[in-house]
């Protein structure tokens, strides 16, 4: 889950964001949480976008349980 989230790839992120969540479904692995955590990462220092926004909110609903 290595995507860089740099000015020209939000949506790709986002895309690929939702992919792992769907792919994570109810997994509690401290590992899948630190790799969310820096995509989470990654996205908050792109631009903007409604996509990188609904992506942030999935991965911090996601970690709420870790």
């Amino acid at each position: 889950m290595s995507v860089k989230a740099d000015q020209a790839q939000p949506e790709a992120a986002a895309a690929t964001t939702d992919t792992a969540l769907t792919l994570m479904g109810n997994i509690t692995s401290t590992r899948v949480g630190d790799r969310l955590r820096e995509l989470d990462a990654e996205l908050a220092a792109a631009p903007g976008t409604s996509a990188t926004a609904d992506s942030r909110a999935r991965i911090h609903a996601a970690l709420q349980p870790l």
